[in-house]
């Protein structure tokens, strides 16, 4: 696989982080009074997807991280389809 350039890399991030808040609360539509903290926009090495790090605000706070395209798409819920992330405000 050719790797993609940086400049490449750049406007994918640069794109995603329209899209995406960081530093920005998220709730998951399974448990939406569950927050999660966007801590980046990364790079998933092995494919040069551009993926989201996100942080659990619960538990042990384990770092998740997620393709952008799974983390933005929605899903369907009851025959409605409804975002898999949303942005929530502060608890």
């Amino acid at each position: 696989m050719a790797h993609k350039s940086e400049d490449i890399l750049q406007k994918e991030i640069d794109k995603a982080r329209k899209l995406v808040g960081v530093g920005g609360l998220y709730c998951h539509y399974k448990h939406p009074e569950k927050y999660y903290l966007v801590e980046a926009i990364v790079i998933i090495e092995e494919t040069e997807e551009i993926g989201v790090a996100y942080r659990a605000l619960y538990g042990s706070g384990f770092l998740w991280i997620r393709p952008l395209k799974n983390f933005l798409e929605k899903v369907d819920v009851g025959g409605k389809k409804v975002p898999r992330f949303r942005t929530c405000p502060s608890p």
